[in-house]
C-alpha cells in the first residue's frame, strides 16, 4: 500500500525534462505510476513513498532480469547478500541500489527476500514507459514503482523464489555516477550542430561575438543567449539593462572574431548606429533590441533572457554560420 503522493508534481512531457528529473534521483510521474531510478533509492525516500512495512516493488528490465536470473514466472522476492535482517528502510534501499548496479550478477541475491522484482513488460505500459526513459538517461533499467491508482501492483503481484547458495560478497556500493565528457570532446560533439553567429552589444559601447543566442517564447516575445561567468564585457552590459543582439552577416567572421579579442577597441571602424538596445552593426543580417529579463547560473556560464522591445531585418543579406569551430555561409538545399 502506497502512501499518499499527491503533492508530487507531474513533470513535462518533454522527454529530456524527464529523463533529467530521473538522473536527478526525482520521483517522476508517468501515467498512474511513480518512478524512481533504483540507483537514486534512499531510506528517507522509502519511508516517504511507501506505508510502513510495505514491500518495495522495483520493474527491471528483461535483460536486466534474466543477467540476475530472477525466475520464469516474472517476479522475484530478493535480498542483496550485503544487507543484515532485509526488512529495514535501509537494507531494502541497499538492495534497490544493488539490483541497478551494472556489474551485479545472480550471486549478489538471495531468496525469499524483501524486496520484490518485476519483468517491466508485467507491469503494464506505464512502467514500461518508466524502464525506456531510465534507459535514455543513460541508467539502469530498473526502478521503485508505486503504484498511484487504486490496483496497486505491488500487491499484486506475484512471488517468486531464488534457490541458490553464494558467499556474501562486500558491501554493495551505489552505482557511482557517469564520469562527466572532456571539455575538448564536448566542444567537439557539440561543433557539429551548426548555428548562427550574433554580436551582442549595449550603451557605452561595449559588446562580444555569442552564438549560443535562441528565441525563447512569442507571448511575451523573448530571447535568450549564455555568458561566461568569467567575462569581462558581460557585467557591463549587464548594468545598461538592454542590449542589442546583432545576428552576423555571411562573409564578416573576422568582424565577429573582433568581438572576441581582449585589450582592442572593437567598435574601432565598425559602422554602427544608435538603437533602443545598444549600437546596431550597420552590415548586420537583423538587430533585436531587448530589456534584460531575467539571469539564470548555469554552470560556468549565466543565462540571460531578454524581452524584446524592437526588431528590425535586412532581408537582402545572408546569415553568417558556425559550424565545427569554423565559418561559413547557409546553402539551402
Amino acid at each position: 500500500m502506497s502512501r499518499s503522493i499527491g503533492q508530487l508534481t507531474r513533470p513535462s512531457t518533454d522527454g529530456v525534462a524527464q529523463q533529467c528529473a530521473l538522473r536527478r534521483g526525482q520521483p517522476l510521474t508517468v501515467g498512474e505510476v511513480v518512478v524512481v531510478a533504483a540507483e537514486a533509492v534512499t531510506p528517507e525516500l522509502l519511508g516517504t513513498l511507501l506505508e510502513p512495512d510495505a514491500e518495495p516493488l522495483v520493474a527491471v528490465g528483461a535483460d536486466v532480469y534474466e543477467r540476475l536470473g530472477l525466475g520464469h514466472d516474472g517476479t522475484a522476492v530478493v535480498n542483496a547478500f550485503s544487507v543484515r535482517t532485509g526488512r529495514t528502510l535501509d537494507d531494502r534501499a541497499r538492495t534497490i541500489r544493488a539490483l541497478a548496479r551494472r556489474d551485479a550478477s545472480a550471486t549478489d541475491f538471495f531468496a525469499p527476500g524483501h524486496v520484490r522484482c518485476v519483468r517491466g513488460e508485467r507491469a503494464g505500459s506505464d512502467v514500461s514507459a518508466a524502464l525506456e526513459l531510465l534507459r535514455g538517461a543513460g541508467l539502469a533499467a530498473a526502478g521503485l514503482v508505486v503504484d498511484t491508482g487504486t490496483d496497486d501492483r505491488a500487491t499484486r503481484a506475484g512471488g517468486g523464489r531464488l534457490d541458490r547458495a553464494a558467499p556474501p560478497p562486500a558491501d554493495v556500493p551505489p552505482l557511482p555516477a557517469p564520469p562527466p565528457p572532456d571539455a575538448e570532446t564536448f566542444r567537439a560533439v557539440l561543433g557539429h550542430l551548426p548555428t548562427g553567429v550574433t554580436v551582442i552589444t549595449a550603451a557605452g559601447p561595449v559588446g562580444m561575438a555569442c552564438n549560443s543566442f535562441c528565441s525563447v517564447s512569442l507571448r511575451p516575445a523573448l530571447v535568450a543567449f549564455c555568458a561566461a561567468t568569467t567575462s569581462s564585457t558581460w557585467p557591463r552590459i549587464q548594468a545598461t539593462g538592454r542590449f542589442c543582439v546583432n545576428v552576423m552577416a555571411c562573409g564578416h567572421g573576422d568582424l565577429t572574431r573582433a568581438f572576441s579579442r581582449r585589450g582592442v577597441d572593437r567598435f574601432a571602424d565598425v559602422a554602427s548606429h544608435q538603437r533602443l538596445g545598444g549600437p546596431g552593426l550597420d552590415e548586420a543580417v537583423a538587430w533585436i533590441d531587448c530589456e534584460i529579463e531575467a539571469e539564470h547560473r548555469a554552470g560556468d556560464h549565466m543565462i540571460v533572457v531578454g524581452r524584446v522591445i524592437g526588431l528590425e531585418a535586412a532581408a537582402e543579406r545572408e546569415p553568417l554560420v558556425f559550424s565545427r569551430g569554423g565559418f561559413g555561409r547557409y546553402v539551402p538545399e
